[in-house]
Parts: structure tokens; sequence; C-alpha cells
């Protein structure tokens, strides 16, 4: 996909992970290859998102998340320049393609753990908690794994937005079909607003074990998804881990937890957050 809106038959980013769409070095390192040929893709806006140059072959760098530096501002006048146009939106699915094939090729997948009724049991859960009027509605999938969330989405005809930093989960996921290539992020949670634009709802399924010293971290991941989100459903193994992510919801919201007695285990308790 990224190929195709550049208008060329391939295209390689120097980047080498979603994760590393943030860092400036990757223009730096872009300003150092030797070709005049190249390409700006720019969005509804008119702002640049994307710029490849010719060299042995193409290469690119990604601009969605990051600034372009006045360096290569400066730099566009000494190429032979075309300008291509897309949007936004069918960029970042572009992106997170490429990158999500990447990983999944270059990554061993991770041990099989999918469980058909926990799925259909999240299903359910997901519909008691937000609506049955879903269809197209986008919602994270918080610490993805190896995508049971992202499949029950898409059971409800909803689009999702995944991310993990374990690459091994995520390659299993996508190999097995329940995380979309263009819609998966190797990123790390407690910065997904570096990654992402707010969406409709969110999902973070079995937060835990939270533990009074990991709880920094699932702390902020799980305010992410607030900030990031009208609606958040969360998931956790015992009502103490419930009390403690009830603890961090913001002011303002409708918080309320319960009991799902559909799940022994995984999904036993449940905090629904609305704004």
């Amino acid at each position: 996909m990224v190929a195709t809106l550049f208008g060329l038959e391939e295209v390689f980013f120097l980047e080498p992970s979603y994760e590393m769409l943030i860092d400036n070095v990757y223009t730096d390192q872009f300003l150092t290859l030797e070709g005049k040929e190249a390409r700006v893709l720019i969005d509804e806006d008119e702002s640049p998102i994307a710029m490849a140059v010719k060299a042995d072959r193409w290469y690119a760098i990604a601009l969605l998340h990051r600034e372009p530096t006045d360096a290569l501002i400066e730099a566009l006048e000494g190429y032979d320049l075309e300008v291509y146009r897309t949007n936004r939106s069918d960029f970042t699915k572009a992106t997170r393609e490429y990158f999500s094939m990447l990983l999944e090729h270059d990554n061993k997948p991770a041990l099989e753990e999918f469980s058909e009724q926990r799925m259909r049991n999240v299903v359910e859960l997901i519909r008691q908690s937000f609506g049955r009027n879903l269809k197209g509605k986008t919602c994270l999938d918080v610490g993805c794994g190896t995508g049971l969330g992202s499949a029950a989405l898409h059971k409800l005809g909803m689009n999702a937005a995944a991310y993990d930093l374990d690459p091994s989960l995520l390659s299993r996921g996508l190999t097995e079909g329940r995380l979309y290539h263009h819609e998966t992020m190797l990123i790390d949670g407690t910065r997904a607003n570096r990654y992402i634009e707010p969406v409709d709802f969110s999902l973070v399924l079995m937060a835990g074990k939270i533990t009074e010293f990991n709880s920094f971290l699932w702390k902020q991941m799980i305010k992410e998804a607030f900030e990031l989100s009208r609606s958040s459903l969360i998931t956790v193994e015992t009502e103490p881990e419930a009390k403690m992510v009830e603890s961090w919801c913001p002011k303002g919201m409708k918080v309320k937890v319960f009991e799902d007695e559909r799940d022994p285990f995984y999904d036993r308790w449940v905090i629904l957050v609305k704004g």
C-alpha cells in the first residue's frame, strides 16, 4: 500500500519498526542518501507525511508522528521533486501494514493461546458495555497480545487500533488473522498518544496481574487509553486490581465496577468508564 501511494513498485522505510516513527534520527539518515529524484507525500491539509528518494533503490521516511526538520525542508530545493497526495488515514493504514508485514516475517510467533469461548464472552461484554450500534466504530485494543480483543471487535463490525510491545505475540495474532496488518502497531503503550489519534472506545483485556511493583506501568497505559477514547472497558482477574484501576479513573467520568461471572479467570472483574 505504501508503494502504491508513492506511485512506485516498491519502497523501503529507513525506520526499522513502527515504534521508531517518532525518532528524528531517521530524518537525519535520509538526508545522507545520495539521490536527486524524490517524491513527497502530502495529506488533505497539504502537510508532508512521507518522503522518498531514489538512491540504489527507493527509500522513504514516514512523518506521521514527527514533524519535518528544518534541514529536511531546506533540502527539498535540491531534489527533482514530485508531489503525491493522499489522506492521512489511508497512509496511516498503509504504514501500519508495511511494518506489521515486516514484523510477522521477522519474528517467530508465540505459542497459541486463543480461546473461542473467551472471545465469545468478550463479544457479549463489549456489546453489553458499549451498546449495539457499534459497526464502523474504532476501538483501541490496548496490549492486544495475540489479538483476541481485536477478533471480538471485528465480530461486531468494529475497527481496531491494536498495539503491544511483544513482537512474538503480535506475530501470532497476525499469522492467525485475528490482528489485521493495517490496524496493528508495535509501540510502547505508555506513549500511545504519540502514535494514535483519539477514537470512540478503548479495550484493555486482562490488565494484570497488577501489583504495587508494576502498577505505575499499567497506570500509565490505562491513563493513555482514557485520554484517547470517550469510553473504556478494562478487565482484570481480581477485585483488588479492579479497585486499583478504579482509583486511576479521571474525575468527571462515570465509572462502573462489576463482576462478570461468564469468565472464571481472565476477565472476571470489569471496569467500565464513560465520559
